[in-house]
């Protein structure tokens, strides 16, 4: 406790300081008539550091060279003090591997690294926003002048800014996300589950994973997850829920690999064969077409009910002993009305720092704000998980998932059901284990369809228009990432001021909520790292560059989808 508050005083010590520094070293460096959009508000009239810049500016510049000098070394010392006090030397002590390659990825998902991994990340709350405070007030400090805008091109380049402004709601959201959770709502005691097992006796739970073929490898490492951990949660504390595993193929698929099938069903899982000529109302194919066939069966075996729950897998969506443990503690503790539950996804299998691969953890961090909008049931939802998601029976049944031609139906699955029913409790404890897209191709590609799968949700009627309105601001506010790249590139060879007086707050506020989007995400992932991906020579650097390129790829993303539609239902490549 006494060390959190040191680390937050400290924090809150350096941007003071960090504004001051600013607000009186760098408006003296300026002359009078240049760049006077960037002289802080302090400093145009009556400023109580007018003083300091006065002297300042009759100062030689060594000694004001010298002053900055040491000023930023005060402050990065404060800087380091505050994130390492009470810590061990890096730099000298050596740590052992975490882990070796040899071994499957799965063996890593224990509770015990979930929960230090949930503890990292919460434990820096406090920290996260005089953070986002400081610095949103330092830039603003900063850029906090009106627009300066001569030419025309000055115009058109200082328009082109106003798309910052379109993602702002979405890095609010996200940051109240985070805020509004505790640590409690996620971490995992297992002397509580196995306290109360009992109540779990008659309870069944069906892991389904629908598969088109083509990922026979992820898939495999898939159902050897859910089986082995299954076993080992048994062996620790004894028989809880029926845990089954089912897989839901073509038939085509299936008759084109029939022995990979077979050694599926040998492992433990059941093999559900979609049949060629089975056809839905509504026309539904693909996915959901195999999910509607899969209730089918459940109907006829007697398993749609208030006891059965259906825990969602994509081909690789791995399960670990706290995603087992986290659905058990679900059930133990669900009323009523607690009829629907999603969690945050890990993308730590296959990281590697390559564009298309190093963005991923940041949705990791953005389940928090998925999480929120399941929460509040629905409120603002742009965005929807498929997979690590609980469902009981009867429920999804009853919504179902003959929807159509439609390319993202687990979207369409929740915001069905938020019309129909006000889930109570939705937060699945544990983590869903999957990969990044493997190449470029792969994340355009997926990412062509979640944007289509967005727009056909906007204009579909059968949505209220609340629920249309908050995915038609998730499309405006992702298409606006490449013209806020381009309005950076922009500003930068013509400088035109901030978009108002102190905008530079909300520029603060963006950048680093930007930054803590992957810094989160990678405290989520860390845990689960090995190789030069956790401790390989110069790490950060390779990381901030792929990120980087990454960004840039998923800002190009939408536009990708509106000049090349999809043609069908893309699955992507997920062996590697």
């Amino acid at each position: 406790m006494q060390l959190t508050l040191f680390r937050t005083f400290s924090r809150l010590f350096f941007w003071v300081l960090a504004v001051i520094v600013l607000s009186i070293l760098f408006p003296a460096l300026i002359p009078n008539y240049e760049l006077a959009y960037l002289r802080p508000w302090a400093l145009y009239s009556n400023s109580v550091f007018q003083w300091a810049y006065e002297n300042m500016q009759r100062s030689s510049p060594s000694s004001l060279i010298l002053l900055m000098d040491l000023s930023l070394s005060s402050i990065a010392a404060v800087l380091v003090v505050a994130n390492n006090r009470n810590m061990d030397n890096s730099l000298t002590h050596h740590r052992p591997p975490h882990g070796e390659l040899s071994h499957p990825a799965y063996l890593r998902y224990t509770v015990d690294n979930f929960n230090r991994s949930i503890d990292t990340v919460f434990d820096e709350k406090r920290q996260h926003v005089v953070d986002l405070l400081g610095f949103s007030f330092l830039m603003g400090t900063l850029f906090s002048g009106a627009p300066a805008v001569t030419t025309g091109i000055e115009f058109v380049a200082h328009s082109l800014k106003y798309s910052w402004l379109i993602g702002t709601p979405h890095l609010i959201l996200q940051n109240i996300g985070y805020l509004s959770f505790g640590k409690d709502d996620f971490l995992i005691n297992e002397q509580n589950i196995t306290k109360n097992a009992a109540q779990l006796k008659n309870k069944h739970v069906i892991f389904i994973l629908p598969t088109k073929g083509g990922n026979h490898v992820t898939v495999k490492m898939s159902v050897e997850s859910a089986i082995f951990w299954k076993e080992i949660i048994e062996l620790k504390h004894g028989k809880m829920a029926d845990i089954s595993q089912w897989i839901i193929c073509e038939q085509d698929d299936y008759e084109a690999n029939v022995k990979g099938y077979g050694e599926l069903a040998s492992m433990g899982a059941r093999v559900i064969i979609v049949p060629r000529e089975f056809n839905t109302v509504n026309g539904t194919r693909y996915k959901a077409r195999a999910l509607v066939y899969a209730n089918k069966v459940m109907a006829e075996e007697g398993l749609v009910n208030k006891d059965t729950w259906i825990y969602h897998q994509d081909d690789e969506t791995k399960v670990g002993e706290d995603t087992i443990l986290g659905i058990m503690d679900y059930i133990i503790n669900a009323g009523d009305h607690d009829i629907y539950a999603a969690g945050i996804i890990n993308y730590a299998d296959s990281l590697t720092y390559t564009p298309s691969r190093a963005q991923e953890p940041s949705r990791s961090y953005d389940d928090f704000r998925i999480l929120l909008t399941t929460k509040t049931n629905g409120k603002l939802s742009f965005g929807h998980h498929g997979s690590h998601l609980l469902v009981r029976a009867d429920v999804e049944a009853a919504v179902g998932w003959d929807f159509g031609d439609v390319k993202t139906e687990d979207w369409m699955f929740g915001l069905m059901m938020w019309q129909r029913h006000r889930p109570g409790k939705t937060i699945l404890k544990g983590y869903g284990y999957e990969k990044p897209p493997l190449t470029t191709k792969d994340l355009l590609k997926q990412r062509r369809r979640w944007a289509h799968g967005a727009m056909q949700i906007v204009f579909d009627k059968r949505i209220r228009p609340r629920y249309r309105l908050a995915a038609l601001y998730g499309v405006v506010s992702w298409m606006s990432a490449l013209p806020s790249l381009i309005a950076f590139a922009v500003s930068i060879i013509y400088p035109t001021g901030g978009l108002f007086p102190a905008s530079g707050i909300i520029a603060g506020f963006t950048w680093y909520s930007l930054y803590r989007y992957h810094a989160g995400g990678y405290k989520l992932n860390d845990a689960y790292l090995t190789g030069p991906e956790k401790r390989g020579h110069r790490r950060r650097y390779r990381i901030i560059f792929a990120v980087i390129g990454g960004m840039m790829l998923e800002a190009c993303a939408p536009w990708y989808a509106l000049i090349n539609p999809p043609k069908g239902f893309e699955v992507i490549k997920k062996d590697d």
